[in-house]
């Protein structure tokens, strides 16, 4: 069997822990399979040095009547908009006016042929794409090209599971559509949120039995060894349980963060010293254009009164992150995964949010782990009612031991759903697989894939 396997991952140590999760259970499940992962820039990972795991590039595509469009006589000068335009209207002409062999793949032309999606996609039995917030319009190019592969599969007959997934925020109804086409395409999708998700895919009219919430996909992937925690924690001076994390981010889809910088120093030292306890920061993405590392570094500079670390990305892994952010006496940041990190450990962590896109992230963390205190407004707050709400929580000591076993059944309750999709959808008993070993029995060694 050969699986392509899609994310969304590239510099961001969230993305990878779910891709990580996500191929390390595959490859237990399936153990006759090869796994063909996308290799997008950024990716920073060990799993290529795995068995049975292989780079597999995924090319631009370019549809049919695309570049004539783009050229119509005016709306050419609008190039970048317009041609962004121009590819999502066309995407919904996929698999109605025109299928996949209609789509080129011109990074895989030579002289003689012209290569087509369907082509690219031929070679693969079956689709599993990684969780992630990608279905949205916050990343429209990316919810194009992997609403065009799955459309592929689809017109194939080959299977399709998605895991981990959040669905929305749209303001786009094109891309709305797109993502719910993509998603009634699937023999699966399992969420990682309980809230706007799950609104969506009813919304989408989605068979009830073919969506669950699951939880993220960084709950398949272990914590580095209690050694390399240790020695990162002493690096910088620090004891388990005796800190309070922090994470900021700054970027184009999270540009309101940026008036919040000197709002959330207050209220790092207000807890540090309310706490008496340093603070270390934690970056989770470091792309160009939305570096915690940098957002981090703004941070820590305004960080005068109180003892405060940041740690870089470099010496850091989704592993060993997650590590750390188990050892922290509490959590609070903005991304998403800084935050699930700590609770899938049972470490208290308040998400800070501001707009659409993140806003929904923090819904679901607070629907997910069935508490709203997990959340705070940063467009809403003063310091004095959010160190108050976060001390509260914190010192909640109850709550903090019945978060522990949580945890444990989330990830537990992950791990189950997971198997029993990946063994119903791409496993030896399903009828499609069945054929597949068929066919392929059949056909000389040296042809044989």
């Amino acid at each position: 069997m050969r699986l392509l396997v899609l994310h969304g991952s590239s510099s961001n140590l969230g993305d990878t822990a779910m891709l990580e999760g996500v191929v390390l259970n595959l490859l237990r499940n399936l153990p006759a399979a090869e796994l063909f992962v996308a290799d997008r820039p950024g990716v920073r990972t060990n799993l290529w040095d795995l068995p049975r795991v292989h780079r597999q590039l995924i090319p631009g595509l370019v549809f049919p009547y695309e570049d004539a469009l783009t050229e119509v006589r005016y709306l050419w000068r609008y190039d970048g908009r317009w041609r962004r335009a121009v590819r999502q209207w066309v995407a919904l002409g996929l698999g109605r006016i025109f299928s996949a062999k209609a789509i080129s793949v011109p990074a895989l032309a030579t002289a003689t042929s012209k290569h087509t999606l369907h082509e690219l996609c031929a070679p693969f039995d079956a689709l599993h794409m990684v969780g992630g917030g990608y279905l949205t319009d916050t990343f429209p190019e990316l919810l194009v090209q992997v609403s065009c592969l799955a459309q592929a599969f689809v017109e194939q007959g080959k299977p399709i599971l998605l895991t981990g997934q959040q669905v929305g925020p749209f303001q786009s109804q094109i891309l709305q559509t797109l993502a719910g086409r993509l998603l009634r395409c699937a023999r699966f999708a399992g969420l990682r949120e309980p809230t706007s998700s799950v609104e969506l895919c009813q919304r989408f009219h989605l068979d009830p039995k073919r969506f669950r919430v699951i939880g993220d996909d960084s709950f398949g992937l272990p914590c580095s060894g209690q050694a390399e925690i240790s020695a990162c924690l002493a690096a910088h001076r620090l004891e388990p349980g005796k800190f309070l994390a922090f994470n900021v981010r700054v970027g184009p889809y999270a540009g309101g963060h940026g008036k919040y910088l000197q709002f959330i120093a207050r209220l790092a030292e207000e807890l540090a010293r309310a706490f008496r306890l340093p603070v270390l920061i934690v970056p989770i993405a470091f792309n160009d254009v939305d570096s915690d590392d940098r957002s981090g570094e703004e941070l820590l500079n305004l960080l005068r009164h109180t003892q405060a670390r940041r740690i870089d990305s470099d010496h850091l892994t989704p592993g060993l992150v997650r590590g750390l952010l188990g050892k922290a006496f509490g959590a609070i940041g903005v991304s998403y995964h800084f935050c699930t990190f700590a609770l899938s450990q049972g470490v208290p962590a308040v998400c800070l949010h501001e707009g659409d896109y993140y806003s929904q992230k923090a819904r679901g963390i607070c629907g997910f782990w069935q508490d709203d205190r997990l959340a705070i407004s940063l467009q809403k707050a003063d310091i004095s009612s959010a160190v108050e709400h976060i001390s509260t929580l914190l010192q909640d000591s109850p709550w903090r031991a019945k978060l522990g076993q949580q945890a444990r059944f989330a990830i537990e309750d992950w791990q189950k759903i997971f198997d029993e999709q990946v063994q119903k959808n791409f496993g030896s008993q399903h009828p499609f697989m069945a054929s597949i070993r068929q066919e392929r029995a059949a056909l000389p060694a040296r042809l044989s894939p």
